[in-house]
């Protein structure tokens, strides 16, 4: 957390901005929170507990679907390959 310093400011804000938790990832470019509502609301809590005049949040959704196989309807013998 050190590499981190507002880590431990934005993790809370996320949380009481109603985020399930939060955690850094990987080697600390990136802060993740998870939230089932309002993630508009969680991201600029994050970003106002930062402090921070040239960070920026990102919104996403999760992907449910898991590992598929895709295959290309372009080349019909690569079902084949």
């Amino acid at each position: 957390a050190t590499f981190v310093p507002f880590l431990q400011r934005v993790i809370p804000a996320a949380e009481n901005a109603g985020a399930l938790g939060g955690f850094l990832s990987g080697s600390g470019s990136t802060i993740i929170s998870l939230t089932l509502r309002s993630p508009r609301k969680v991201a600029e809590a994050m970003l106002t507990a930062s402090d921070l005049t040239h960070a920026e949040t990102r919104v996403t959704t999760a992907d449910n679907d898991g590992a598929r196989i895709a295959i290309s309807i372009l080349d019909p013998d690569a079902a084949l390959a």
